[in-house]
């Protein structure tokens, strides 16, 4: 007799309207993650069918173990808003000093460019950007897809950190406990903790609430 064991989804979405959001499991089959990726962000702009409209989709690693009773406020995400054609990819990871930084995603031509001169609009919300941060779909649907295989933003991406949003709380544990134990504190370590992102009610929670809260692309 043949055991089959049943595979465990390793990502969460959300999914955002002009009224509010939805969350469920990516699939747990790899080949057909791809396409939910590309139907989550083709939709943005679009009518959600109740008097809405899709404006952000988000997701996330689940941590080992997670079933779908539980309440997860990830620490580590990638997220995008906007429309189709035109939308912002933002990210949020664990640096290598404990701390969660928060990123936008732009081609690199966004390195050059010194201020928030453009903006992405998301139902009846806009957030402000750097030309080259202004993404596609079609960029928008590579990033996440390499995102969900390697936990990663692909190479040849620029990151614009946005420094209020930073998470540091682990960094100031570490740096306490050193300090207790007679060891210098880790450099830079400071005092102060941005809320993480948390899903919104729309587009403007992800990427401005978002930005109020934290989480991520």
């Amino acid at each position: 007799m043949t055991t089959t064991t049943r595979r465990q989804p390793t990502h969460a979405k959300v999914s955002g309207t002009t009224k509010g959001t939805i969350s469920s499991w990516l699939s747990e089959f790899p080949e057909e993650v791809p396409a939910q990726i590309a139907i989550g962000i083709n939709r943005l702009g679009r009518d959600g069918g109740f008097d809405d409209v899709h404006t952000f989709y988000r997701f996330y690693r689940l941590p080992e173990g997670a079933n779908q009773d539980n309440r997860i406020d990830p620490k580590e995400w990638i997220q995008t808003a906007g429309t189709a054609a035109r939308l912002t990819v933002e990210i949020k990871r664990r640096e290598a000093d404990g701390s969660y930084r928060q990123y936008v995603v732009g081609c690199p031509s966004a390195a050059g460019e010194p201020a928030e001169s453009d903006v992405v609009q998301f139902g009846d919300h806009q957030v402000s950007v750097r030309p080259s941060e202004v993404l596609t779909a079609q960029d928008a649907i590579g990033i996440f897809q390499h995102y969900y295989d390697h936990h990663a933003i692909p190479e040849g991406w620029h990151l614009r950190e946005l420094p209020e949003y930073a998470d540091t709380s682990e960094q100031n544990a570490a740096a306490s406990a050193s300090a207790t134990d007679g060891a210098q504190p880790a450099p830079g370590a400071v005092a102060g903790r941005a809320e993480s992102a948390a899903p919104g009610k729309s587009a403007q929670a992800d990427v401005g609430d978002q930005r109020r809260q934290a989480g991520g692309a």
